[in-house]
């Protein structure tokens, strides 16, 4: 698979550091004139000069400015390897008067794919980007071919005003994602604890643009995504397309609702507080929660994540609502089951059920069910939680479009 973090700065930035071999140490980072580029040689400065860990140097080397060219004359350093916490690290001498490290892995390319005679690496060289860090690619690496694709994409790009919705693009860091337009964001908002206050629905005042990824390269799952992009930055459209806006909400809003996707950010963090989107701007006044009965708690607990299993989809948590025999209200998560005593014994946050219905809030209140661990409440009680005997309820959101009247129900999730 092509590496596509993998990138070729047309120029960088080093910072160099005296130390006692005859080549000074450098801090290499990509020259440029934004506010990122600006910020990474201050950093590359800082680090130079001592600053980064509180000891000011005199340091008499200028740093450089340089191009950044395929070319011959690297060569290992004479104390080339080091080990430390993170793993061992050779040093690289570049042509141009200074020396660098790169990682075990990055050697161990080197050497497979060159000749390295007395110290000297005989193929060329260019010094690249892998996401945040520098690495060392020898001409005939498949990854420098990839960083020259990589490189020459993120040079050309694409309006979003010229994509409709329903139209493939390829993002500049390689992704191909379907684009679903701008919506307004339903989403959970965490409260104050120390005012006993849990989450509550909020619309979000802005638009943000919304995809489809068939499949993310994430750490928890690799299955389908919607992913949430405040400013995408696109390479081109690879195949055009046409959707309704209305059509892809109900699209996004279904698929999630279904536990078919998972909500993620650009970069694939998981969006935990995500409900839905609308077309429109909601208020307040435009929502409504009901309850949902649920007859089999444990089945559809068991059920849910059966679904997710299959579509290989991140399953953070599921809002039920437990009414137990002495009228209280608990906000649980019933995928816990299988981790409690027996299936039967799993905490959950009371709730102030009135609020939770008419103001579309989960309130929590001074008592906790087995929350000795929250030092922060006065008192904590356990009560035996009878998964059987209690009634389950699903919240469900109500909201009424205010321009088309046309009414969305969404699942708590």
């Amino acid at each position: 698979m092509a590496n596509t973090t993998v990138k070729i700065p047309e120029k960088h930035y080093v910072a160099m550091q005296a130390r006692s071999s005859e080549c000074p140490v450098g801090f290499l980072v990509p020259w440029g004139t934004d506010a990122a580029a600006i910020k990474r040689m201050a950093t590359a400065d800082d680090w130079a000069q001592g600053r980064s860990w509180g000891k000011q140097k005199d340091v008499s080397i200028e740093p450089k400015t340089i191009n950044n060219d395929l070319m011959s004359g690297f060569t290992l350093a004479n104390d080339a390897l080091r080990h430390g916490q993170s793993g061992s690290f050779w040093r690289i001498v570049d042509p141009r008067g200074f020396e660098l490290e790169i990682n075990a892995e990055n050697m161990a390319n080197v050497i497979r794919l060159t000749t390295i005679e007395n110290g000297e690496i005989l193929s060329r060289c260019v010094w690249a980007r892998r996401g945040a860090n520098n690495v060392l690619l020898p001409e005939e690496s498949e990854e420098y071919q990839d960083a020259l694709r990589n490189t020459a994409r993120v040079k050309t790009s694409v309006s979003i005003r010229d994509v409709n919705i329903g139209d493939k693009v390829l993002l500049q860091n390689g992704e191909e994602i379907v684009y679903l337009g701008k919506l307004y964001t339903i989403f959970q908002s965490y409260g104050d604890e120390g005012k006993k206050e849990g989450e509550w629905i909020q619309f979000a005042n802005k638009k943000r643009h919304y995809f489809y990824a068939e499949s993310i390269d994430s750490s928890f799952r690799g299955g389908p995504a919607i992913k949430s992009v405040s400013a995408p930055k696109l390479s081109k459209i690879i195949e055009p397309s046409f959707m309704e806006i209305k059509d892809s909400a109900a699209f996004i809003n279904e698929k999630v609702q279904a536990f078919e996707v998972q909500v993620v950010t650009l970069r694939d963090d998981y969006d935990y507080r995500f409900v839905g989107v609308t077309e429109s701007l909601m208020d307040y006044s435009d929502i409504e929660v009901e309850l949902e009965p649920i007859f089999d708690a444990k089945a559809t607990a068991d059920g849910l994540i059966e679904i997710a299993d299959k579509y290989e989809i991140y399953l953070h948590s599921v809002a039920f609502v437990a009414k137990m025999a002495n009228d209280i209200y608990l906000k649980v998560r019933p995928e816990r089951y299988n981790h409690g005593r027996n299936g039967k014994d799993f905490s959950g946050d009371v709730i102030h059920i009135d609020r939770l219905v008419n103001e579309a809030m989960f309130v929590l209140k001074t008592t906790m069910i087995n929350s000795s661990h929250r030092r922060s409440y006065n008192s904590t009680i356990k009560e035996d939680f009878n998964v059987d005997e209690a009634e389950w309820f699903w919240p469900k959101i109500v909201i009424t479009d205010p321009k088309t009247n046309e009414i969305i129900k969404m699942k708590m999730i």
